[in-house]
């Protein structure tokens, strides 16, 4: 579910968020490629410095920030409380009126 409200950010991300994928943007057209299309995209012979990123590409990330991830695991757990608490009730409910009197 919280991939869902990933969106793309640059590399470094902030500290704690959730990360799905990394993925290049190439500077030149603003188009997103993953790090597998990468290594297939102009035949492998985009050159990369040791220890650096390829030339005309910026690093992103797929990523839900800490910000909203604080946001998401509460929404998230409210949720579940309820569902919870409405299965407690239909458990409470059912087990009094199948009691023999």
């Amino acid at each position: 579910w919280m991939e869902g409200e990933a969106g793309w950010i640059d590399v470094p991300t902030p500290a704690d968020s959730r990360i799905f994928d990394m993925a290049y943007r190439v500077e030149a057209t603003g188009e997103v490629i993953g790090f597998d299309e990468f290594y297939a995209y102009d035949g492998g012979q985009i050159a990369v410095a040791e220890g650096g990123e390829p030339e005309g590409m910026t690093p992103i990330a797929r990523a839900v920030p800490a910000a909203r991830a604080g946001d998401f695991t509460a929404r998230e757990s409210g949720v579940l409380a309820a569902l919870t608490a409405v299965a407690v009730a239909v458990a409470g409910v059912t087990v009094r009126y199948r009691r023999p009197r």
